[in-house]
C-alpha cells in the first residue's frame, strides 16, 4: 500500500489557522448563548416582590416560593401577650350611654315576619366610639342694663370668646393649639387636621394666633423660668441640636448665619422612670454666647449626656491624652468640660487607628519626636515591623505643578498695544 504524501508545513499552518478561526467563532457563540441563558434565568426568577413586575405576571415558581415562605416554622413562644403581662383593653360598661336592639327581621327558614314573636338577647357588644364631629353655633347676647341711678352697664363676653360678629370658641382654639404644639405637626398640617377630624376648617393664621396666645399665657405664668429651674436641679440631662432650615432672607439677617434648634431634657426614662421635662430653644449660631443665654447649662453640676458620648476606649501604650494649654484652667469646677474633651479625642484617635493604621503610626511618631522626655525611639510601623520611619520635613507651600513665578524687570517694555 503506498504511503500517503505528508502535508507540508504551509498546509499544516493553514489548517491550524482555520481551526483557530472555528474555535474563536464557537467561543463567541458560546459566550453569547451563556449571556442569553443568564438573562432568561433572571427573567424567569423575577417576580413582584423583588422587581417592578405586577403580581398578575408572576409565574408558578413565584407562587410556590410565596407559599413556601408563608409556611415558616413558628417560634416556640406563643404569639400575643406572654404570661404575666398585665395587658390593656376595653372594659364593659355597667351602664351604657345608649342601648339599641337589633332585630332579625324575617325568619331564616320560612321567611315569615318575626315582629311580635317571642325572643331573648342572644349576644351583646358594646362599641366605644366618638360622636360625629360637628360645629355647634352658640349666640351670646350681651345685655345692656340701665340702673336706677342712671348708670348703663353692658355685660362682658364670656371667657374665650374674642372678636365678632362670628368667631371660633375656646374648644376649637384649644384643639388647634394642642395639634400645632405636639411633636412635628406644623401649622399647615394642624389646620388640615382640624378640618378633617373636627369639621372645623380653620386657617393657618388662626392656628398661629392660638400658638401666640398660648405662648403669652405660659410666659405670664412664669412656666419658662420654672422649667429651666427644674432642669438645672436634675441630676442627669440630655442635650441635642439640629440645623434649622430658613429662607435666604432670614438666614442673611445679622447673627443668624448658622441657625440651630436646641433641646434640653431630663433622662428619667433611663434613670428612675417617670415623666420627662423637655425644653426647646433656637439660636442664630452655635457660639457660646447664645447657648449661655439660655440660662440652663451655664454652671450645671450634674451629668450631661450628649449624642456623641461614648465609652472610654483603651488608650494606646497606656498613655492618657495630653491636655491642651489652658484646658485645665477652663475645666476647673466644671466636670462636664473636664471629661468631654479627653473622651472625644480618645474616641477620635481610636477611629483613626482602626481605619488608617499608617496615619496613626505617623501621628504617634510625631508626638514622640515633639516630647523628648518620652521614649526616644519611634514606634515601629504597624504594617512593616522592621521599618523605622523618620520625621518628614514640612511640605513646601508651593503647588507641585505650578511653575515658579517669573519676576518682570521694571524696564521690560509693555506687551499690551
Amino acid at each position: 500500500m503506498p504511503h500517503p504524501e505528508k502535508p507540508s508545513y504551509e498546509d499544516l499552518a493553514a489548517r491550524v489557522a482555520e481551526l483557530l478561526a472555528v474555535v474563536a467563532e464557537q467561543a463567541a457563540l458560546i459566550g453569547a448563548l451563556r449571556a442569553e441563558v443568564a438573562s432568561l434565568r433572571r427573567q424567569a426568577g423575577r417576580d413582584s416582590p423583588d422587581s417592578s413586575q405586577p403580581p398578575s405576571q408572576d409565574g408558578p415558581a413565584a407562587e410556590a416560593r410565596a407559599k413556601a415562605g408563608s409556611r415558616r416554622a413558628r417560634p416556640a413562644r406563643p404569639q400575643g401577650g406572654q404570661k404575666g403581662h398585665p395587658g390593656a383593653g376595653l372594659q364593659v360598661a355597667a351602664r351604657p350611654d345608649e342601648t339599641r336592639v337589633v332585630e332579625p327581621g324575617t325568619c331564616g327558614g320560612c321567611g315569615a315576619d318575626l315582629a311580635g314573636a317571642p325572643g331573648r338577647v342572644a349576644s351583646a357588644v358594646q362599641v366605644f366610639d366618638v360622636p360625629p364631629a360637628a360645629l355647634t353655633v352658640t349666640e351670646y347676647q350681651m345685655m345692656r342694663r340701665t340702673c336706677g341711678c342712671g348708670q348703663v352697664t353692658t355685660a362682658a363676653a364670656p371667657p374665650g370668646v374674642t372678636g365678632g360678629p362670628a368667631c371660633y370658641g375656646p374648644g376649637v382654639a384649644d384643639a388647634a393649639a394642642l395639634l400645632a404644639s405636639t411633636d412635628v405637626i406644623g401649622i399647615e398640617r394642624a389646620a388640615d387636621l382640624m378640618g378633617a377630624l373636627l369639621k372645623a376648617p380653620v386657617s393657618t393664621g388662626f392656628v398661629s394666633r392660638c400658638l401666640a396666645r398660648l405662648d403669652a399665657a405660659l410666659t405670664a405664668a412664669g412656666s419658662g423660668d420654672a422649667l429651666k429651674g427644674a432642669l438645672r436641679a436634675a441630676d442627669v440631662l440630655g442635650t441635642d441640636e439640629t440645623p434649622a432650615p430658613l429662607t435666604a432672607a432670614a438666614a442673611s439677617a445679622e447673627g443668624c448665619g448658622n441657625p440651630h434648634v436646641y433641646t434640653v431634657r431630663t433622662m428619667n426614662a433611663y434613670t428612675g422612670g417617670g415623666p420627662d421635662l423637655i425644653w426647646y430653644g433656637a439660636a442664630g449660631n452655635r457660639t457660646k454666647l447664645p447657648i449661655t443665654g439660655f440660662g440652663i447649662l451655664d454652671g450645671y453640676r450634674g451629668i450631661l449626656v450628649r449624642d456623641d458620648c461614648e465609652p472610654v476606649p483603651p488608650m494606646a501604650q497606656g498613655q492618657p491624652p495630653r491636655p491642651r494649654p489652658g484646658q485645665a484652667a477652663q475645666a476647673q469646677g466644671r466636670p462636664g468640660l473636664a471629661l468631654r474633651g479627653p473622651l472625644r479625642r480618645a474616641r477620635h484617635e481610636q477611629r483613626i487607628g482602626e481605619r488608617h493604621p499608617r496615619l496613626q503610626a505617623r501621628r504617634e511618631n510625631q508626638r514622640l519626636l515633639a516630647h523628648p522626655r518620652d521614649p526616644p525611639a519611634p514606634l515601629p510601623h504597624p504594617l512593616l515591623p522592621g521599618h523605622r520611619p523618620q520625621p518628614r520635613p514640612p511640605p513646601s507651600r508651593r503647588h507641585p505643578r505650578r511653575p515658579p513665578p517669573q519676576l518682570l524687570d521694571a524696564a521690560t517694555p509693555n506687551m499690551i498695544n
